[in-house]
């Protein structure tokens, strides 16, 4: 009977590529892969516990920050090293978080860098250091000194800055 086939190319200097065909009945199938060579950024992430699920995440690169979902994850070994495998000239943003169950960590910040990849040569990233949230207090008010109600609080995370209501 007809039968699914996925044949994945992995090798550490190239992209991975993966060729995949469902329910196939003829077993004499030609298949084809395009060899892509991959332009590697390295890099350390440091601040975490050793324990602690480090994510190396990687997004489209434009002047304001990530302007889309993740491209590439990898996750950090025991020392906080990373290695991703990037497309030829691809400029990205690289943020480094400690997972959560799916989302950042309150107990340390993401971190991020941006980077261009370049085939033929290993982009070493300058350190990567989670930080502590500080916590910040004060007040808003008019130039006439009375106080603003309802005002917004804001915190950089990964080159991006969520807002929320103050209540």
């Amino acid at each position: 009977g007809p039968v699914d086939v996925e044949v994945t190319a992995d090798d550490p200097g190239y992209l991975p590529q993966t060729w995949r065909r469902n329910a196939v009945t003829d077993l004499s199938v030609t298949w084809q892969l395009a060899v892509v060579c991959a332009a590697i950024v390295e890099g350390e992430v440091r601040g975490a516990k050793p324990e602690a699920a480090v994510q190396v995440r990687v997004y489209p690169s434009e002047a304001d920050g990530p302007a889309a979902a993740s491209v590439a994850m990898v996750a950090c070994d025991a020392a906080g090293k990373f290695r991703l495998r990037l497309r030829e000239g691809e400029h990205v943003l690289v943020a480094a978080l400690v997972d959560a169950d799916g989302r950042p960590s309150c107990d340390l910040l993401p971190v991020s860098q941006k980077a261009t990849a370049t085939v033929g040569m290993v982009r070493q990233l300058p350190a990567l250091d989670l930080r502590s949230p500080v916590a910040l207090t004060g007040r808003v008010r008019f130039a006439d000194g009375t106080p603003v109600r309802g005002i917004l609080g804001a915190s950089p995370i990964a080159d991006k800055t969520l807002i929320w209501p103050n209540t």
